[in-house]
């Protein structure tokens, strides 16, 4: 089977990428100046409420979660209560943006890591 040590590896560099994923959509938050307001529903500021989360399939990461308020995804589709879908304002695209700046990473670590996980357990040398 898998290498343990493989296998910790690559759910720590996972990990790592969600932090940093994480640290990368807040920056972008703040500098697209969302501001949370009082009579948001919401209870916390976007930058707060968005958590990056790593989903395990067994032992192996998975899948990768971005959980936000429902109400985020009309900041990015310039949505509000003022400005219906047939009249946005300016939106804020502020997932998009930057889960493609950190995407491509993503994938070389999962290649990375898979590669040699198979390799490792065929012990080819």
């Amino acid at each position: 089977m898998f290498n343990y040590q493989d296998i910790e590896q690559y759910k720590a560099d996972v990990q790592d990428w969600t932090r940093k994923s994480q640290s990368t959509t807040v920056n972008t938050i703040n500098a697209l100046n969302i501001k949370h307001y009082d009579y948001s529903r919401n209870p916390v500021p976007l930058a707060k409420a968005l958590k990056v989360l790593m989903r395990l399939k067994g032992d192996l990461p998975s899948k990768v979660v971005y959980r936000f308020p429902k109400s985020a995804v009309y900041v990015a589709k310039g949505v509000s209560r003022g400005h219906p879908i047939s009249n946005p304002r300016q939106a804020k695209d502020w997932l998009n943006a930057s889960i493609d700046k950190d995407f491509e990473e993503l994938g070389d670590i999962v290649a990375e890591h898979t590669g040699d996980m198979i390799v490792n357990a065929l012990m080819i040398k």
